[in-house]
């Protein structure tokens, strides 16, 4: 492709209408959604009335939780959103999405879309014979886990970080499965469920899987009751991803090219989290680290240290809730906090951590914080412990 970049909305316009004036237009616009003055919104909205202009496909560029509205920005014109930063896979994805839903038109307008007033275009874009499923996890670090796993069982994945988001991304596109987490903000992985349910009544029942790291009696039974078709356990395991697309989508899945052993699993407690730490003394625990570098071998070298660092990064905000919640006796705060901790750590095999985690959660459920400043204290150890093992790791050795 032949790219333009463009410092602002205004120089945008500009640079579209040169373009048509020379008699070469461009095709595709990727706008950012945050931007001063002219924001992706308004530029999106200045394109689509321009008649001249309109026939250029919109892709938008979104932190997590923005837009708050994807339906209205769809209903402007938007082809597709993507989380940014966007992944060349991902945006080749909408490309292809886009020429799969206008398969009459010439090379030169194979991404239009029609004007405003006009007939529109189908609503679900063709399929390309891989399934594509949804991960929904207010984790970043559980998104680029659980995408990671998916996408070497042969899946398109998208991510959301709460149940609205998922919500409105399924009125954009269409998916095979989704992967609910049930505790999230603004809308749980319940009541995102019982919403999707509601607006696809009539329809393809759409397999929804829950992934909870509460593996307790009675949390089976009320993720089906809200509409759910099954559930699978924190840390979610690779073969666990595996056999629910098997039963819920077994034309559509197909094994990777190059599918790690497995390897040997870790005894798992009732709540998912190995009951030792590492008798070796390391920090991070080899089985999971050698799993995720033969994961990412397999699909793209680089996540792994983008997994790293979306770990540390996320680690700082919820060590710094903790604290607070835990001097000012905030028992919510801190058990969600711990909650989200506790599966990121556990994903990348920080069992310290992820057990600290645990038994902050479960002092955030009772009336009283007694004792959480000193295992704050010691989280914060261990978070330390897990950095310097992961900035001093050597870096995986790839031959291309």
């Amino acid at each position: 492709m032949r790219p333009v970049v463009c410092a602002s909305g205004a120089e945008a316009l500009a640079a579209l209408r040169e373009a048509l004036a020379a008699g070469d237009p461009y095709a595709l616009a990727v706008l950012d959604y945050q931007m001063p003055e002219m924001d992706g919104a308004m530029l999106a909205c200045a394109i689509k009335a321009d008649a001249a202009l309109r026939g250029t496909v919109l892709v938008m560029l979104t932190s997590l939780g923005q837009p708050e509205d994807l339906a209205q920005l769809k209903q402007g014109g938007i082809f597709a959103c993507l989380v940014k930063p966007a992944r060349q896979s991902k945006l080749w994805d909408v490309l292809a999405e886009a020429r799969a839903a206008c398969p009459e038109q010439s090379p030169a307008q194979m991404l239009t879309l029609p004007a405003t007033g006009a007939s529109p275009s189908p609503a679900r874009p063709a399929r390309l014979g891989t399934p594509r499923t949804l991960v929904v996890d207010d984790g970043t670090t559980n998104q680029m886990v659980g995408r990671l796993m998916l996408e070497n069982l042969g899946c398109h994945v998208d991510v959301a970080a709460n149940g609205k988001e998922a919500v409105e991304m399924l009125d954009l596109l269409p998916f095979d499965a989704v992967f609910m987490d049930c505790e999230m903000p603004e809308m749980d992985g319940y009541e995102a469920t019982a919403e999707i349910r509601r607006r696809q009544a009539g329809q393809r029942r759409l397999p929804i899987i829950a992934m909870t790291a509460k593996a307790i009696n009675g949390d089976r039974e009320r993720c089906l009751a809200a509409g759910m078709d099954d559930y699978i356990s924190k840390p979610v395991r690779m073969e666990d991803l595996e056999a629910a697309l098997e039963r819920w989508i077994p034309d559509a899945i197909s094994k990777p090219h190059q599918q790690p052993d497995p390897a040997p699993q870790t005894p798992n407690n009732e709540n998912g989290l190995g009951s030792e730490i590492d008798p070796a003394g390391l920090v991070l625990d080899a089985e999971v680290t050698e799993r995720l570098r033969a994961l990412a071998q397999a699909t793209d070298p680089s996540i792994l240290t983008e997994i790293y660092d979306a770990f540390l990064s996320s680690a700082v905000g919820y060590s710094a809730t903790l604290r607070q919640a835990s001097a000012s006796g905030n028992t919510d705060d801190l058990a969600r906090a711990a909650h989200s901790l506790k599966g990121a750590s556990a994903n990348i095999g920080a069992k310290a951590v992820a057990l600290l985690a645990h038994e902050l959660e479960i002092l955030g459920y009772s009336p009283s914080l007694t004792g959480a400043a000193g295992l704050v204290a010691q989280l914060e150890i261990e978070l330390k412990r897990v950095e310097l093992e992961i900035r001093t790791k050597p870096p995986t050795k790839i031959l291309v």
